[in-house]
């Protein structure tokens, strides 16, 4: 049973890039309102459809990015907990994710 007042931080190096804040949990998906932050921006296109990423030199370099700084945590701020290895999705303000 998920808590209605969990708020997580989406982090790269300990910087956070954006927010989340619980609104559902359907097995095995937990879904979110996105507050976003200017530094989400730069990152949509990496939580979109993997199938949908483009094949540039500037989206290769971002990924490098991500990996040489240790790739994204998730951060409970309510509890405490953080997960490095998840699934993150997002569509405009809506995000999803799973560990």
């Amino acid at each position: 049973m998920q808590n209605r007042d969990q708020i997580w931080s989406l982090e790269l190096a300990g910087e956070v890039i954006a927010t989340l804040v619980f609104t559902e949990h359907e097995f095995p998906w937990t879904y979110a309102r996105l507050r976003e932050s200017p530094k989400f921006e730069r990152f949509r296109e990496y939580f979109g459809n993997e199938d949908d990423w483009p094949e540039t030199p500037e989206f290769e370099a971002l990924c490098e990015e991500i990996y040489n700084k240790g790739k994204f945590s998730l951060r409970n701020l309510t509890s405490g907990e953080t997960h490095h290895l998840f699934r993150l999705n997002q569509d405009g303000e809506v995000v999803w994710f799973r560990f």
